[in-house]
């Protein structure tokens, strides 16, 4: 058997362009496949990657050393101010994290580019405003899935405490519906797998266990294509409820790796690992059948 590891392309980022109806960003993400990070940049700097480099031969070459320096230091800025605003974070949080040995950012920046992110994706503004009104008068936040989350911290009479309420419920359906994407996705390569007898027989693959939005599953050695092929299908297939500002139901794009071992070890690696482990814990043993012989 060997291991297929898969999860979800910008699961976040395309679940908030999605709640929002925020149609640009969703169509960036979905229709033409854009880094979340490099298409707020563009928008926001007015540079795009192909000011640092070319295509050529079908691979990307940059111009210089220099030209690829600067394009990563500047799609990293992009990325942390998306952070910021996903985490509701102030302007002198998102200060300190732009801020280099060579390079200080100062509070009134770091909010002029939040203040320029809200006029440019300004359907992320509203929504986040619209959550935080009905957070306040009903103590809960619902995901597009209809489940719900209860913060009471937003009646606390400390400022800090309803602060915190607000930034968990701006973030909970993004949260709650990565959730029900991940298990509706697990649930429907399962049953891919599971076969109808005693028309269709089980195929020899199985879902083996979840962690944050990856599925990871084993498949016989000659079905390992297949099996890869039909995660990537079940779990890009569209739901219902996610319908955003272009009026059609999404699913998510999704990846999947086949590897010998879990996070990318190798079979001999793995091995290595597993020898440690099994060292560590004899060494263990010894040591407290010592103790107790001595007790």
């Amino acid at each position: 058997h060997r291991l297929i590891e898969s999860d979800w392309v910008q699961q976040e980022y395309v679940l908030a362009a999605i709640i929002a109806h925020q149609t640009d960003w969703e169509e960036a993400l979905l229709d033409r496949r854009e880094d979340a990070h490099e298409y707020v940049m563009q928008l926001l700097s007015g540079k795009s990657k192909a000011d640092f480099g070319q295509g050529v031969d079908g691979k990307f070459q940059w111009h210089s050393l220099e030209a690829e320096a600067a394009y990563k230091n500047l799609r990293s800025d992009w990325k942390q101010v998306n952070f910021a605003v996903f985490f509701r974070a102030q302007a002198a949080h998102l200060a300190q994290m732009l801020s280099t040995r060579g390079r200080k950012v100062d509070e009134t920046e770091a909010e002029q580019m939040i203040a320029e992110y809200y006029d440019k994706l300004d359907a992320l503004r509203w929504v986040k405003y619209r959550i935080i009104k009905s957070l306040q008068q009903t103590g809960m936040v619902y995901s597009p899935f209809g489940t719900y989350r209860k913060l009471p911290g937003i009646w606390s009479p400390s400022r800090r405490d309803q602060a915190e309420a607000e930034r968990m419920g701006c973030n909970a359906p993004i949260q709650i519906a990565g959730y029900h994407v991940m298990a509706r996705g697990m649930l429907r390569v399962a049953r891919k797998w599971r076969g109808h007898l005693p028309l269709v027989a089980p195929r020899p693959a199985e879902v083996m266990f979840t962690i944050h939005d990856e599925i990871v599953a084993q498949a016989r050695h000659d079905f390992v294509e297949e099996a890869q092929h039909d995660m990537l299908t079940e779990m890009s297939k569209p739901h219902p409820e996610l319908v955003g500002g272009c009026g059609i139901p999404r699913g998510i794009p999704s990846t999947a790796k086949v590897t010998d071992a879990w996070s990318g070890l190798s079979a001999e690696d793995a091995e290595g690992v597993a020898r440690e482990r099994e060292e560590a814990l004899e060494n263990e043993r010894q040591r407290e059948d010592g103790s107790s012989r001595a007790y």
